[in-house]
């Protein structure tokens, strides 16, 4: 194997290795990871085998100030990409050279976010038994809920209640495939003010990030919406569409629709829609800094919705 740094002469190797890999979804491939490269220092790996073919990739940011290599700091996950044949004695040869370069590059620490199992085409844990023998630590576990989508459980009475209620006021479900920039515009309204008066928070993303993003991948990156019977929107939930897994990445309302069950309603549709025989409904974590604190009400709230434990880990390794 040979690691080589990413430069843009690499984008269309990268990007087609994100597409084929065994654990890749479309946060990795440069249109999106790049969105933001003024806030993180790209230090990202490419990795050959013997005959030059891209085998794994490696998406990594470095903070300088505390030495620091991260995969990814600006993503909800990263680590390893590796190519769906990569077998435990490529990934372990992979790591010694991931430790040597950045040690070499002054380095001294690697804080890696596995991927969720539930974004794995294939069997993908080679990565955690070569950490577990570096003697890395888990230094984060959120929690995560999330439906299988092949035999989902039913929604508990208080969501069905709420769904009813939405169903009365007439409210209906409209899903964004043309342009959308008006209505995430629109959306994007109801959940900052949802964000900053409920959590005293805000999107991760712009506005204008989000639209330009969403341009720039109109098959992974899709809005619902709740309405009432003007047409005047409630809230909704924007998605990302992995190849196994749905993920709610983001999810609002306005006061009216709490008060109305809108959410029950969207939420019933969406997990009874056909979404290309998908796996998973991921809703999201429920915790907050590196999941030491627990939002019950929203854990309950996904539970509700037939959603079950996933775990988001992060690793530390100390070079």
């Amino acid at each position: 194997m040979r690691a080589i740094s990413y430069t843009p002469d690499w984008t269309a190797d990268w990007n087609r290795l994100t597409d084929e890999a065994k654990n890749g979804t479309f946060l990795f491939r440069r249109s999106y990871m790049d969105y933001h490269s003024d806030r993180f220092a790209d230090c990202s790996l490419l990795f050959t085998d013997s005959s030059g073919r891209p085998a794994a990739l490696f998406p990594a940011n470095y903070d300088a100030a505390s030495r620091t290599v991260w995969s990814h700091q600006g993503l909800t996950y990263g680590g390893l990409i590796m190519r769906r044949d990569l077998n435990y004695d490529a990934v372990d040869e992979i790591f010694a050279l991931i430790t040597e370069h950045y040690r070499l590059s002054g380095a001294t620490r690697l804080i890696y976010k596995k991927v969720p199992y539930i974004y794995n085409v294939y069997p993908s844990d080679e990565d955690l038994y070569v950490l577990t023998r570096l003697n890395a630590r888990l230094t984060a576990r959120a929690i995560s809920s999330a439906v299988d989508l092949r035999a989902p459980l039913p929604l508990s009475a208080r969501r069905l209640r709420g769904r009813r209620k939405a169903v009365r006021e007439g409210f209906t479900v409209k899903g964004h495939d043309a342009d959308i920039s008006e209505a995430l515009a629109e959306y994007w309204a109801i959940l900052t003010q949802t964000l900053a008066s409920r959590h005293q928070t805000r999107p991760v993303h712009s506005v204008d990030e989000i639209t330009r993003l969403q341009s720039l991948h109109p098959l992974e990156i899709k809005l619902w919406t709740i309405h009432k019977r003007d047409t005047s929107m409630l809230g909704g939930t924007l998605l990302y569409l992995t190849p196994t897994t749905v993920h709610a990445q983001y999810i609002a309302t306005n006061e009216e629709g709490r008060r109305c069950g809108a959410l029950d309603m969207l939420f019933d549709e969406l997990l009874r829609k056909d979404f290309g025989n998908r796996w998973f409904f991921d809703f999201g974590i429920s915790t907050e800094q590196s999941g030491t604190i627990l939002n019950n009400g929203l854990l309950i709230q996904k539970q509700e919705f037939g959603g079950r434990a996933v775990c988001y880990d992060t690793y530390a390794l100390d070079f």
